[in-house]
């Protein structure tokens, strides 16, 4: 295999493990970011979407902030269905509540981000050390 491709191949795994582990954890974190402000949320409903691939749910939550009531719509969609009724503790953003983030959800989801990136970048260090390994033996 050509010297020029080898490196390629090892570069794309180091890329996408560099993005997945670190990059789309930190656009997650600077997202959900403004959202400081904990209060206790309530699911109300849900919303249920099937693509054809499966079903995903986006939580309903009702919540007060400074004497207000929200409703709204989690922009995190999953494949486990929220228990209507249940009380949750979220993170909203003081300066406009309506924006909110579900620490759980999302933890979940950035882990999930970083799993894959360390298994990008396993890849990548196996295939590494197998082109050396190679170098070195002589093939």
């Amino acid at each position: 295999m050509d010297k020029r491709l080898k490196a390629m191949i090892c570069s794309v795994f180091l890329i996408l493990g560099l993005v997945f582990a670190f990059g789309v954890p930190a656009i997650i974190g600077a997202v959900t970011g403004k959202c400081t402000l904990e209060v206790q949320a309530t699911v109300a409903d849900m919303v249920v979407k099937d693509d054809g691939d499966g079903t995903m749910y986006s939580a309903v939550y009702e919540y007060v902030v400074n004497g207000e009531e929200f409703r709204v719509t989690s922009n995190a969609s999953t494949s486990w269905q929220p228990k209507i009724g249940e009380t949750k503790t979220i993170k909203v953003d003081p300066d406009d509540p309506e924006n909110m983030t579900d620490p759980q959800v999302m933890g979940f989801i950035v882990k999930i981000f970083r799993g894959v990136g360390y298994a990008f970048l396993g890849v990548f260090l196996i295939l590494l050390i197998f082109v050396r390994s190679k170098k070195i033996i002589g093939y």
